[in-house]
């Protein structure tokens, strides 16, 4: 029993610094009043515990949302490039 306890600790730091990491940078390309929508994409999110504790510090402050991917990881690769590939540099 005491290693789940550990377990759902370790799960629920993880998410306050997730949480943690995604205002820092939110606070540096939005205003604070401007509605956001952060997507969780990746492996890391199948974890209920870790989504949901992420989930409740990132809209607590009324205009962030935290939604599913929208697209698959690969069209973020394809995105970057063709970026690279219309760099004239």
């Amino acid at each position: 029993m005491q290693a789940d306890a550990v377990a759902a600790a370790i799960l629920d730091q993880a998410g306050q610094e997730l949480a943690g990491i995604t205002s820092a940078v939110r606070r540096t390309l939005f205003s604070p009043t401007e509605p956001v929508a952060a997507h969780t994409i990746g492996g890391v999110w199948a974890s209920q515990r870790l989504r949901g504790r992420f989930q409740l510090l990132m809209e607590l402050d009324g205009t962030t949302s935290v939604l599913p991917p929208t697209h698959q990881p690969a069209y973020g690769a394809l995105l970057e490039a063709i970026r690279l590939a219309s760099d004239p540099h």
